[in-house]
């Protein structure tokens, strides 16, 4: 029986984003889709666990940001610097 499950985590961000970095394993791929930059990170899960991802870039400061909301039927929190906890559950545009 197994006791790991795999996934891959998509990250859509700006076109203009750089710097971009991740903690633990590193990305496997990125490329452009939709005039945006995407990034995918594996993660090997123990399963019924959790895991937080960090996953950092930098824009100008002048762009807002947008999140745009997910496809998973839960909401995920989004923490940004300076800011409130956010959810995925709507579209936000924070000023930076």
């Amino acid at each position: 029986m197994p006791t790991q499950q795999y996934s891959d985590l998509v990250t859509y961000l700006p076109q203009n984003a750089s710097d971009i970095t991740t903690d633990g394993l590193p990305f496997s791929r990125s490329g452009q889709e939709g005039g945006m930059r995407v990034v995918v990170k594996p993660l090997y899960l123990d399963l019924g666990a959790t895991v937080t991802v960090v996953t950092e870039f930098t824009i100008p400061s002048d762009q807002p940001v947008r999140v745009i909301p997910s496809a998973r039927s839960t909401a995920i929190p989004y923490l940004l610097k300076g800011h409130e906890p956010i959810f995925d559950d709507r579209v936000f545009e924070l000023p930076l």
